[in-house]
């Protein structure tokens, strides 16, 4: 996602979260403190999550066009996409993540999720 394509979804993202939380609010006047935060973490747990998944993305393509090994140098070999199930802080349930494998032809290293 471009730079200014990212910018508007964050803001648009932003705008939905915010409109959640003025609902919540008038929905629970007289909430504590803890609820507050309670209601605001939940709200935001989607879009941490869509902005990891995002910014993973971005390393992989990096690491993947580079085509180099981190740790040698080395020329990498993509070894598929695979999947695999991550737990974020604060979630209860694990999000997937596919991303391309690849391996270090230099020093064997395997690289999934690259980095």
């Amino acid at each position: 996602m471009r730079e200014s394509a990212r910018e508007v979804a964050g803001a648009e993202l932003g705008a939905v979260v915010g409109e959640a939380l003025r609902r919540w609010q008038r929905e629970h006047p007289r909430a504590t403190f803890d609820e507050i935060v309670a209601a605001v973490d939940a709200a935001l747990l989607p879009v941490r999550a869509q902005y990891i998944s995002e910014l993973a993305a971005a390393e992989e393509a990096e690491l993947v066009a580079a085509q180099r090994c981190p740790a040698c140098g080395g020329p990498v070999q993509r070894r598929g996409r695979r999947a695999r199930a991550v737990l974020l802080p604060g979630q209860h349930a694990a999000r997937r993540l596919e991303r391309t494998q690849v391996a270090c032809s230099s020093c064997g290293r395997s690289l999934f999720p690259p980095g």
